[in-house]
């Protein structure tokens, strides 16, 4: 595990701070770019509320929130900052990975792709027929590419946006597991307990090639698996974008 993980977060922070590696020198610009770039934002959109051209893109929103008369609910403009960077940075770099891989995947699957060119065109084919003239398809039309779905859940789970996450216990607690696991001195355990303050690391990656969930080719590309039931999903427990929340 990298250092970082295991070092208290202002410690981290004074430690980049004073680096001369190339890494943490590039994390320092990105980070003074970012910022200056959400300042700049936050008084534009701020600016344009305020005289009530207010648009609906994503930082009007959150800034238009945040005039709450709540002091308890408002964020303050460092926090507001925090999650600006976090939409443009973590937004469209996940985004252009996602597609990337998605792409890569179908030119190593001339069939894969030939299958989806078809799908979608038969469902041009049949929009033209009822009379839908669109040049683009609606949302509710996604839903009926089954294929489509399958080759971007596939992806997601085959090339996982973040390979891990770490989450911080605020209290004491135990977590239940869905199943036994066997220790490296021979027990086996069900729950596991944290302490306050203790991290904890969950591996995307690990569990989106775990056999007992994904079968025996967990660890090859098949957007199939997604549409024969071929995933032992959990009761209560889901796939996609609201997964586990």
């Amino acid at each position: 595990m990298a250092l970082p993980s295991i070092l208290p977060f202002k410690l981290v922070e004074l430690l980049l701070k004073q680096s001369s590696s190339k890494r943490a020198k590039r994390a320092r610009l990105l980070k003074e770019v970012s910022t200056d770039v959400a300042k700049q934002l936050l008084r534009e959109k701020a600016g344009n509320i305020s005289q009530g051209r207010g648009n609906k893109d994503v930082m009007s929103l959150l800034i238009k929130a945040n005039l709450s008369e709540n002091e308890k609910s408002k964020l303050s403009d460092k926090e507001l900052i925090a999650q600006m960077i976090t939409i443009f940075i973590a937004g469209h770099e996940t985004t252009a990975n996602s597609i990337s891989w998605t792409l890569l995947e179908l030119s190593r699957h001339p069939e894969m792709q030939s299958r989806l060119r078809e799908e979608i065109r038969a469902k041009k084919r049949d929009m033209v027929a009822k009379g839908n003239t669109a040049r683009t398809f609606a949302a509710e039309d996604f839903d009926t590419l089954p294929y489509l779905n399958a080759v971007l859940k596939e992806s997601l789970r085959y090339h996982s946006v973040a390979s891990q996450i770490q989450r911080m216990a605020n209290v004491d607690d135990v977590i239940p597991l869905s199943e036994p696991i066997l220790t490296s001195d021979g027990q086996y355990i069900s729950e596991v307990p944290v302490r306050k303050g203790q991290k904890v690391w969950i591996s995307i990656s690990g569990y989106n090639r775990n056999k007992s969930v994904f079968g025996e080719d967990a660890h090859e590309f098949n957007p199939d698996r997604w549409l024969n039931n071929l995933i032992d999903i959990k009761p209560g427990s889901s796939v996609g974008v609201y997964a586990n929340l």
